[in-house]
């Protein structure tokens, strides 16, 4: 084997006239180009089916490896978003005391944010059975129509003070089964528990102070999940895009467009 003293010496003329040689580019035949076809099935159901669970519209569209990496990485932040803050980092809430924003990012995440709406229409209708359980003047477990028609309109009174009026929780039902008594009083009993369900798990605040133990207790845990979450629900719009219309490829015409016209700058720059 000849040692390194025997070797020729390297030609830098030749190193520099192949680099400034052009770099062949062929066009692709029709043959590649149909290599490149997706098969959307239909774009608006892959699209639905994404949206309620991310990966959902790929497995439909048989694109099961995608479909496998958008679920895994997706669900995986969010879930760590909801663990990290036990639960209280998703929650909807759009009143005049708070209006949670996230929300709405954190919904594209689909069926896993969902429950948030049933939490949240579970918390306002418990505040309101509270109220009623208040309105018992005489602590006989029985409401009757006058302290019924009492608290409605002290609330009425305070509702530009008090934002969370009874006024906007709207008890039809509470109201019909009082109708319903020939006695005109409604029993504590027939208020059915009406509190969120897995200890609060998704449900809004109650108050502004519960919203600060929050942030007390959780530090920024509490915002990290909030990012986490709306993250995997901002995520989770693109894979719904990319279901719809399937993945963003540059066409091969383009492409080789694309690298002659590199290519003639990197030549008129060397020249």
């Amino acid at each position: 084997m000849p040692s390194d003293a025997t070797l020729p010496p390297a030609d830098d003329t030749d190193s520099q006239q192949r680099e400034s040689e052009p770099i062949a580019l062929k066009p692709f035949t029709g043959e590649a180009l149909e290599m490149l076809e997706v098969d959307l099935r239909t774009p608006w159901i892959a699209a639905v089916c994404a949206w309620v669970f991310p990966g959902a519209g790929h497995f439909y569209q048989r694109r099961y490896v995608k479909g496998c990496i958008f679920m895994v990485c997706i669900l995986a932040t969010y879930f760590a978003g909801l663990i990290m803050s036990e639960g209280h980092a998703v929650y909807a809430s759009w009143g005049p005391e708070e209006k949670r924003w996230q929300y709405f990012m954190q919904v594209g995440v689909g069926l896993p944010a969902l429950p948030a709406i049933v939490q949240s229409r579970r918390a306002r209708s418990e505040e309101f059975l509270e109220a009623v359980r208040q309105a018992d003047d005489n602590d006989d477990g029985e409401v009757t129509g006058d302290e019924l028609i009492t608290l409605f309109e002290r609330n009425d009174l305070n509702q530009q003070q008090d934002s969370r009026s009874l006024a906007r929780y709207r008890p039809a039902d509470l109201l019909a089964r009082w109708d319903k008594n020939s006695n005109g009083v409604l029993e504590m009993d027939e208020l059915a528990d009406s509190k969120p369900w897995l200890n609060g798990w998704m449900a809004p605040p109650s108050n502004a102070d519960q919203l600060a133990d929050w942030h007390y207790k959780y530090g920024a845990l509490f915002d990290m999940g909030t990012l986490y979450t709306l993250i995997a629900g901002l995520l989770n719009v693109l894979v719904v895009f990319d279901a719809q219309a399937g993945p963003l490829i540059l066409s091969r015409e383009e492409d080789y467009e694309k690298k002659k016209f590199i290519q003639t700058r990197m030549k008129f720059k060397k020249g």
